[in-house]
């Protein structure tokens, strides 16, 4: 009975570590019935070698290799659907046949394995959110299969009945297990969202942008015939806004301004906040006609729009700096305050404008 119980708590130990390990490696990646092939595969693959790992640590009684080698095909089916929990139970099928020999009990083995696999993927599969009660229906699924398996092969109701109880409560220790994991992933994928997100419009803020911008231009040294333009955008009066109908509204103003500038602009291009009313949008893969265009285009929705505050039709302007990545030494900061020296230019030149250079004079038009 003890060292029944040592060789299963060294497999729960093996799972529980598994666990923590696969949680930490996909921290960047929900796992869902919808991740890519590949991911599945991999899962599949790596869930059956832990399998393998298990049957290591197993007690083998008559033609009965007992351990807990089923919950690796459940945390396949849990993670990804039925494709690995089916990969992982062929691959632990034929585990336990080349180990132990090929034989009736390892046919049986074989064959409830594959059971225990489709089973389990189908479950994964048709109740994808429900994650606490899915792995319940799981381990309630796979310890009727266990026990039935294991009666068979040796025909002793007392060691069916301690597996059974010992895989129960495995069973609810790595669902806790999976819970933790879980709900620590999501936590560290909403703080790293919202370190790059501007909080009030959802676009990109100036710690994304300083990123996104870094890796254009690498991309851009490393690829000469790779194009980068950028727009400065600023709000025209935006203080006086502040002023005569409060931070509130002034608010609604800049969301308002970030939904246009989503609307009017390509899917490839980053939009962000750069700080206060002063927003920015990278272009990848664009001239400086087709930049000049974007922010003409840009300046004139904006324009159109008719912001509605406190009962008031408030008429917004903006003002538009364009730069273009010219040179293989360019520097991000460079590119940044060529187009700031252009946005200058611009609201000097009476504002509501684009602002460029052309032959290395600056020009505004609209």
């Amino acid at each position: 009975m003890y060292y029944f119980i040592h060789e299963m708590f060294a497999n729960a130990a093996i799972l529980s570590s598994f666990i923590f390990v696969c949680g930490y490696l996909t921290r960047d990646t929900e796992l869902s019935i919808n991740s890519q092939l590949r991911i599945k595969f991999a899962i599949g693959l790596f869930t059956g070698l832990l399998g393998i790992i298990l049957m290591q640590y197993s007690i083998q009684i008559s033609d009965a290799v007992i351990d807990l080698r089923y919950f690796s095909i459940m945390l396949a089916a849990h993670l990804v659907g039925i494709v690995p929990a089916i990969l992982a139970s062929i691959i632990i099928g034929l585990a336990r046949i080349t180990i132990y020999g090929l034989s009736i009990g390892g046919i049986i083995a074989f064959s409830t394995t594959i059971v225990v696999g489709i089973g389990c993927g189908l479950i994964g599969e048709y109740i994808a959110k429900q994650y606490r009660k899915k792995w319940l229906i799981m381990t309630f699924y796979s310890t009727v299969v266990g026990i039935g398996t294991v009666f068979l092969l040796v025909r002793d109701l007392f060691i069916p009945f301690q597996f059974s109880i010992i895989f129960i409560v495995s069973g609810i220790f790595l669902m806790y297990c999976l819970r933790y994991v879980r709900e620590a992933n999501e936590n560290y994928r909403s703080i790293k969202q919202n370190s790059y997100e501007d909080a009030l419009t959802g676009l990109t803020n100036v710690r994304g942008f300083n990123r996104s911008l870094d890796d254009l231009i690498k991309n851009c040294r490393n690829n000469e015939e790779t194009q980068l333009s950028f727009l400065l955008i600023d709000i025209d009066h935006f203080k006086q806004i502040n002023d005569t109908y409060g931070h509130t509204n002034g608010d609604l103003v800049l969301k308002r301004l970030g939904q246009v500038l989503q609307s009017e602009s390509r899917s490839s291009d980053i939009i962000s906040r750069n700080g206060g009313e002063e927003f920015s949008v990278l272009l990848p893969d664009c001239n400086k006609e087709n930049a000049l265009q974007i922010a003409k285009r840009i300046r004139e929705s904006v324009e159109g729009i008719l912001f509605n505050i406190n009962d008031t039709q408030l008429n917004v302007t903006v003002s538009i700096g364009v730069s273009n990545f010219t040179n293989q030494n360019m520097k991000p900061e460079q590119l940044v305050q060529a187009a700031d020296e252009c946005l200058y230019f611009a609201k000097r030149s009476g504002r509501n404008l684009v602002g460029f250079r052309k032959n290395g004079k600056f020009m505004a038009e609209k």
